[in-house]
């Protein structure tokens, strides 16, 4: 239960001490100069905190209610622990902030009001992080893609020695294992499909399998053109496209057919969510009237796969800052947000369905984005790639909601 106190001074403090007391960058730099014969104004009082209990450091704006605030925001610090917070709004019974970025447990957060004859304080806060680096690779793991089982257990495609790649396990408790290994260097992308076997896409080529058990990867299709992704229906029906290579449709027994969709598009990421299969792509084509790049999608019309008309969802020239960035990977919130890792310096888009779209966590995450894979709750799993080794990365983010379903992973 959060404590909430009133520290009182002997004197009240001059508005003088105060400003000195405001341009201090930490509650532990202020100085203890005080006036005998200064008259204060009311002490702040806090009496509640949303959201309760913590927040996501450097990001979250929370709400101090309470009494006895400056309607003047200069006139108003909020700290939490030693640090500073940002004053978003003030009012006399309401602060908005966004805290700094720190993270700690059992803070006090402080409210100073110049003039005021005391402290208030309200205790214990916990500041959270948004990320956080998962599966203990190092500068040396070079991860290709990522899958998560119904279990929360993450798969990790990481480049082995010569001409093979080795898939790691990662179990919820954190425990890392070999789980498998291939005869090819490079997965682009690893999905959990029926049965609970592992599905690899061969760098631009055919597809492969290993069972629930691990083991050595083995043949599953053979595609007549290079693919590059791919996704799972309610079905079990596997959807695959690449570059200009259009999306076939697999069946449980491996047998391909081409749907003769999207084969002037050069798809670099496919999703299926709500009925629809979603790509995100480059427009190879010469009519001027479609998008060069974007999402589309095609409604799936029977259970073998069988797709409707091309229809543009989200044209990449409206993504702001992101339309000169490169994207790689495409996912779904289950209340129908997109989510698109890109190399852009805050690498993750969020397109809301009116189209309108926003960085994820901005200014707090480091690209690149190259696979984005939800689990089972809140945490997006990410794979930060790029050329920088020090920037490689799987990270495991805190989304504070639930991703679509994976329907392979059932």
């Amino acid at each position: 239960m959060m404590k909430k106190t009133i520290m009182n001074f002997a004197w009240a403090l001059p508005l003088s001490v105060l400003l000195i007391l405001i341009a201090c960058q930490s509650y532990e730099d202020a100085p203890l100069v005080f006036d005998p014969n200064a008259t204060g104004n009311a002490a702040p009082v806090i009496s509640s905190v949303e959201p309760q209990g913590s927040a996501f450091a450097g990001f979250t704006e929370v709400r101090l209610r309470g009494d006895n605030f400056s309607t003047r925001m200069e006139d108003n610090v909020v700290y939490f622990g030693a640090e500073r917070a940002e004053i978003k709004s003030v009012s006399k019974t309401e602060l908005r902030v966004i805290p700094p970025n720190l993270v700690a447990e059992n803070l006090t957060v402080k409210v100073v009001v110049a003039n005021a004859v005391a402290i208030a304080q309200l205790s214990p806060y916990t500041l959270k992080a948004v990320s956080t680096e998962y599966g203990n690779f190092t500068d040396l793991d070079l991860v290709y893609a990522l899958a998560l089982d119904a279990n929360e257990n993450v798969y990790a495609d990481l480049k082995g020695a010569g001409v093979v790649s080795n898939v790691f396990k990662i179990a919820s408790d954190g425990a890392k294992s070999l789980f498998g290994t291939t005869n090819f260097p490079q997965a682009v992308e690893i999905h959990i499909g029926p049965g609970n076997e592992l599905y690899l896409q061969r760098s631009l080529g055919n597809l492969l399998k290993i069972g629930p058990g691990g083991g050595v990867s083995q043949p599953f299709a053979t595609l007549p053109s290079r693919t590059a992704s791919f996704d799972f229906d309610e079905n079990g029906t596997l959807f695959a496209a690449g570059n200009k290579s259009s999306v076939f449709a697999v069946n449980s027994a491996g047998t391909p057919t081409n749907t003769r969709k999207f084969s002037l598009f050069d798809v670099r990421s496919v999703r299926v969510f709500n009925g629809y299969l979603y790509v995100l792509a480059l427009y190879t084509g010469t009519d001027p009237a479609i998008a060069k790049a974007g999402i589309w999608r095609a409604q799936i019309l029977s259970a073998t796969g069988n797709l409707g008309s091309e229809e543009p969802v989200f044209n990449w020239a409206n993504s702001g800052e992101f339309a000169a960035a490169r994207f790689y990977a495409l996912t779904f919130s289950e209340d129908g947000d997109i989510y698109v890792g890109t190399n852009n310096v805050d690498p993750i888009l969020r397109i809301k369905p009116n189209g309108s779209s926003e960085a994820v966590y901005k200014g707090l995450l480091k690209p690149d984005a190259t696979h984005l894979v939800w689990g089972n709750g809140d945490f997006l799993y990410v794979n930060r790639g790029g050329t920088q080794p020090e920037n490689r990365r799987v990270l495991r983010i805190d989304m504070g909601k639930k991703g679509a379903p994976y329907y392979g992973r059932r």
